[in-house]
């Protein structure tokens, strides 16, 4: 199943709906469309119109942090615009800004969160990382085991490990172009050296301490959902004993009525209420016993 994280922050969030969600929506299918086109096609053709200062800047970002495409600012102010070409590991992000705004917009990209959420900066590209998710191995995976199992990608001083959980660790590289190559390596592969797999990955251009903050929400809200899973089993599991008793004691106070709960008829005769002339005649005979 999909267990990604939100790789946008609150504040890019806002001011991508300052920007409009329309234009958000057009540069990402343009984007997109230009990396699905293959390596065949270097410089985006045609090019994207001339554009304001704060538009041409988040264009950058998305351009660079998202989908790791260059971009150079060509022409003079106010008739500038951005001309973007692809490096060799460029490529589509697993989540766009537009699905981001969907599937976490009342939530992590709630306008009403992002005055509680850390402050992260917007054009940072200071962070290149990757996330591997569900790690797998023979034995519990130690920091080590991780240089090891990417010693043939890059060198163990070129990244940095953060983990996110168990079974999830962030790489965290100090250059863009080295943290591309490995992500695009990894894409197309299921598993690393040292007999470590993993389920998913996600390119995450952000600072780790955000994936970390929504890692631990996530776990709360999940023990939280297991709790409340619980408590409802053992309330329906309660519920079915009860009606199980009463079930039984209506059944059992029927079966002193009416006698059908044993196959002797005199057994069935003493459970009946005996009626006056019975009481009459137990009496009298009594009388003459005593009598005698």
């Amino acid at each position: 199943g999909n267990i990604f994280l939100c790789p946008f922050t609150p504040s890019i969030a806002e001011l991508a709906r300052s920007l409009g969600l329309n234009w958000i929506s057009q540069i990402e299918r343009k984007l997109i469309e230009f990396v699905r086109n293959g390596p065949s096609i270097g410089v985006l053709t045609p090019h994207f119109p001339v554009m304001p200062r704060k538009k041409r800047a988040f264009l950058t970002m998305m351009c660079r942090n998202y989908f790791g495409l260059d971009t150079v600012t060509m022409d003079q102010e106010h008739h500038s615009w951005v001309q973007v070409s692809k490096i060799p590991a460029s490529g589509e992000p697993e989540v766009t800004l537009t699905k981001a705004l969907m599937q976490w917009g009342s939530s992590w990209l709630n306008p009403n969160y992002s005055a509680k959420a850390p402050k992260f900066p917007m054009y940072d590209e200071r962070f290149q990382c990757i996330i591997l998710y569900g790690l797998q191995s023979n034995r519990k995976i130690s920091n080590q085991d991780m240089y090891d199992a990417l010693d043939n990608l890059c060198r163990r001083s070129e990244f940095a490990i953060t983990w996110l959980g168990q079974d999830d660790v962030i790489l965290e590289f100090g250059d863009r172009i080295v943290a591309r190559k490995v992500y695009t390596r990894l894409k197309h592969m299921a598993s690393l050296q040292n007999y470590v797999k993993f389920n998913q990955l996600q390119w995450w251009p952000c600072n780790p301490a955000w994936a970390v903050l929504q890692m631990q929400a996530k776990s709360r809200s999940l023990l939280q959902g297991q709790r409340a899973t619980k408590e409802e089993r053992r309330r329906l599991k309660t519920a079915q004993r009860l009606d199980h008793e009463r079930e039984l004691m209506g059944t059992q106070k029927w079966n002193l009525k009416s006698g059908w709960d044993s196959d002797d008829e005199n057994d069935k005769i003493l459970l009946r209420k005996p009626s006056t002339e019975q009481n009459i005649e137990r009496v009298t005979n009594n009388k003459w016993s005593i009598l005698s």
